[in-house]
């Protein structure tokens, strides 16, 4: 029985550690995209300007 309760923590913590991995791999991907968005934006601003 100890066992098993020791090997649920476990399965516990590493589920807790993939979720953590994927939500800031969420995170960094949201970054990225909002990076290249805002990076997209002032770039048509600057076509915009331009014409």
């Amino acid at each position: 029985m100890e066992t098993y309760k020791i090997r649920l923590w476990i399965m516990d913590l590493c589920s807790i550690y993939e979720l953590q991995t994927l939500l800031a791999r969420v995170e960094i991907l949201g970054h990225k995209i909002r990076k290249s968005s805002s990076t997209a934006l002032m770039d048509s601003c600057e076509i915009g300007k331009a014409v």
